[in-house]
């Protein structure tokens, strides 16, 4: 019965592309209950795929908390197979963050989207000077002043913040 599970994803992932919510979410049901049911026979990496149609589902849906805790499975799961800072992991916390923002929660958005694109910077610049993952950074951390710019970076964000609350506020005092 478990060589059905991803056989019940594709239908889950089919239907959902047509709105039939309901037929998806029974397909999400019986893949969800074959892994329970056996959880040596389904891997991380389909466990991780069944939350993410899960989560997707929700936040179709616009049950937000619910699509963040399946996103949460999801990228658990990911991390599992691939590792934490594994590209394909960065997808869990690109979809958490956009869950987080559609909720207004900004620095939890951001702090997700930060994990992304850590991820993918570390994976790009090992890929171009042909680095081992985690050697490719240090490298060029050591050969540019990437930290200094970055630090600029900060300090100009905080300033503009800064200024925006100093202005706010004036307005309002004005306006008392």
């Amino acid at each position: 019965a478990v060589e059905l599970f991803p056989m019940y994803l594709l239908a889950a992932e089919a239907n959902m592309g047509v709105n039939r919510d309901n037929a998806a979410e029974d397909f999400l049901g019986l893949a969800s209950w074959l892994a329970l049911r056996d959880p040596e026979g389904v891997g991380d990496d389909l466990r991780s795929r069944c939350h993410a149609l899960t989560g997707r589902l929700r936040q179709s849906q616009g049950r937000l908390e619910e699509a963040i805790a399946a996103f949460a499975e999801d990228t658990y799961h990911r991390s599992c197979a691939w590792g934490p800072e594994d590209v394909r992991t960065s997808f869990g916390y690109w979809n958490m963050a956009t869950c987080f923002a559609t909720m207004g929660a900004w620095s939890k958005s951001v702090a997700a989207c930060r994990t992304v694109v850590d991820v993918w910077f570390e994976a790009t610049v090992a890929s171009a000077l042909g680095e081992r993952l985690g050697e490719g950074v240090k490298r060029t951390q050591a050969s540019t002043p990437l930290e200094s710019e970055l630090a600029r970076e900060e300090r100009f964000l905080s300033r503009d913040a800064r200024d925006a609350s100093e202005t706010e506020s004036n307005g309002r005092a004005r306006g008392a």
